[in-house]
Parts: C-alpha cells; structure tokens; sequence
C-alpha cells in the first residue's frame, strides 16, 4: 500500500492517504492478472462491501441476468454508496457475476468475501488464487472426509 492523492473514486485527495490497487475482477473471484484501478482504502472497502451485497442477493435469487441482479438490489443499498463506487463495483459484477451465478465461484463464495476475507472460522485469508485453491480442496475433503 502508498501514500497518494490520486483515487478513481474520489476527484482528489487533499492530503496523501492509502492509495491500494483494485482488481476490477477480485483476485478471490477469479482476477489474478486483470486490470486493476487506483483507489483510497476506504473506496476499496467500500467497492468490496457493495459486491458482497450484491453476491449475497445473486446466491438466493434465480436470476436470468448480471443486470437483473442490480436491478433488483433494495434501493437503499444501491444509494448507499457513492456513483464511482456503484460504476465500479457495477464494471466488477459484469465480468464475472454470469459465472458467479452459474456457480463457478461457489465455494470461494462459501468459504470468502470477494475481498478474500474468511467468512468461515480457520480459513486462512484469500491471498493467493493458487494456494487458496489448492488449500480450499484440502478443507473440503477435511469437511467431509473424502
């Protein structure tokens, strides 16, 4: 992480603060090696907070399409969050909700936030795609045996 000014979020900063470099694919999601853009810590937090509220209603819904999904967040959710950060999160749902929603990330989904954070009790954090995948087999089988 750097110290910046400059965040696709927000038009400037006035003093430096943490600059941290944004997949617009999450890594936990599968954007090891995608484009990344430059945001303040608390606009990537917030990018990560709205793609989990929109995972969250994809995983219960049985929806057609990426932008049913949108369409259908309460409306206080989407307003909660600033134009950059919806357009942002919105760019990051398109390239791979229609595999979220076809499950290709089901057991990321299980076990980690898009941010890569554990949502399950020792689960290390998602840091590496390659060490998460193999680790993620082994604590299937460990789970059940197999």
């Amino acid at each position: 992480m750097t110290l910046g000014r400059v965040c696709l979020a927000h038009a400037d900063h006035d003093d430096a603060v943490p600059i941290e470099y944004h997949h617009v694919r999450p890594v936990a999601r599968g954007g090891r090696g995608w484009p990344t853009v430059q945001l303040c810590a608390n606009a990537h937090g917030q990018v990560h907070a709205l793609l989990d509220e929109i995972e969250a209603l994809a995983i219960v819904s049985p929806f057609a399409t990426t932008r049913d999904v949108i369409d259908t967040l309460p409306r206080n959710v989407w307003a909660g969050y600033s134009g950059p950060v919806r357009v942002i999160a919105y760019k990051g749902w398109l390239t791979y909700g229609l595999g979220f929603m076809n499950q290709v990330y089901a057991e990321r989904y299980k076990l980690w936030t898009s941010a890569g954070v554990p949502k399950v009790a020792g689960v290390p954090v998602y840091a590496d795609l390659g060490h998460a995948a193999r680790w993620s087999r082994r604590w299937r089988k460990e789970l059940t045996g197999q």
